[in-house]
């Protein structure tokens, strides 16, 4: 048996089985967006990391150092948000290999701070190391939360509304872009602004960290986490965890009119790129029907976020299942990033 049989999640399951917790401080381990760890204070600690590797994330031909080090602090802080909780404190480690220009590592440290700078980050400590042939970045990122607003994945109730931020697909359109796999783009009649606006949703993303704090801060939602491996995976890990089934309405994802003149250009159904793309950073949350309109309005008038309700959480025997937009329910294929896997 080798990686690629078992996938990300599974080696994940394999590596943690029988790991001891101590139950009167750990409150979440492995399994959500983040760990949650109780400690003397009044709130609780979040704690998260995400690497962004060479040849695996990211190519130095296709991001900037720069944009590197921006993203790889947002896409942790996009972890914290998933909770409902405060970014605080973050260390670094990064691996170079030996012929690296310093002033590479220079703008990649300057997407570091600004970012941080952004969110109210302290960098206070990492390590660096020698890699033979790949620059890595791994962020350990620190956060905190009031224990009565923290939102997990195992919340989802049945007949809770499933709302959304922002749009979807625009991130895996941009990394499409940016690959140019199989796209002769030349002969393709689709606007440059486009380009650069998709390109930019997967190399500069933009956490919902604002948006997560009202939703937390209303008490009303069930359930949170934030879109990274895509709609469609992410909502099975939802329903995984609150032991529920779901069905979602095609025509209602919200995905932008730039990449449905992408999909179009090249002859794809944006929906593909909506469930199944990732990386796009938005939160996927559950919520009961009567708060539903108060939650959008509020989030909309306090940070002009698009908060869009894509469908409703079902019993578990129901499964997970989405209506097309010609009518057909079928069972929803739960395509997305998996580490891994073939």
């Amino acid at each position: 048996m080798e990686l690629k049989d078992i996938g990300e999640f599974g080696l994940i399951k394999r590596l943690t089985k029988n790991i001891t917790l101590y139950k009167e401080r750990v409150i979440v381990g492995v399994g959500d967006d983040v760990a949650v760890v109780k400690t003397e204070a009044e709130k609780y600690l979040l704690l998260t990391c995400d690497i962004l590797i060479e040849g695996t994330h990211f190519t130095k031909e296709t991001i900037t150092p720069y944009q590197l080090g921006k993203k790889v602090v947002a896409i942790n802080v996009s972890d914290i948000a998933a909770k409902g909780g405060i970014p605080k404190q973050a260390l670094i480690s990064i691996g170079l290999p030996k012929d690296t220009k310093v002033v590479y590592v220079d703008e990649i440290y300057g997407g570091i701070k600004e970012q941080s700078k952004k969110f109210n980050i302290d960098i206070v400590g990492g390590n660096t190391a020698l890699s033979k042939d790949k620059i890595f970045i791994d962020l350990f990122l620190v956060g905190e939360i009031k224990p009565d607003l923290l939102l997990l994945r195992s919340g989802a109730k049945p007949d809770d509304k499933i709302l959304v931020t922002g749009n979807l697909g625009d991130s895996s359109a941009g990394l499409k872009i940016i690959e140019n796999q199989d796209l002769k783009l030349e002969d393709i009649k689709f606007e440059k602004k486009y380009k650069t606006k998709l390109k930019q949703a997967h190399l500069s993303p933009n956490p919902r960290l604002l948006e997560s704090r009202i939703i937390a801060k209303s008490n009303f939602a069930n359930s949170m986490m934030d879109i990274s491996d895509g709609l469609s995976s992410d909502l099975a890990k939802i329903c995984e965890a609150s032991n529920v089934g779901a069905i979602i309405w095609e025509e209602k994802i919200p995905v932008s009119k730039e990449t449905l003149a992408f999909a179009k250009s090249i002859g794809k159904s944006p929906f593909n790129f909506a469930l199944h793309g990732g990386e796009d950073y938005e939160l996927l949350f559950t919520i009961p029907k009567e708060n539903v309109e108060i939650i959008i309005k509020k989030i909309q008038r306090e940070t002009k976020t698009k908060v869009t309700e894509i469908g409703e959480i079902k019993d578990r025997k129901f499964g997970i299942k989405i209506v097309k937009t010609n009518g057909e329910m079928t069972p929803l294929n739960t395509y997305g990033w998996n580490h891994f896997k073939t």
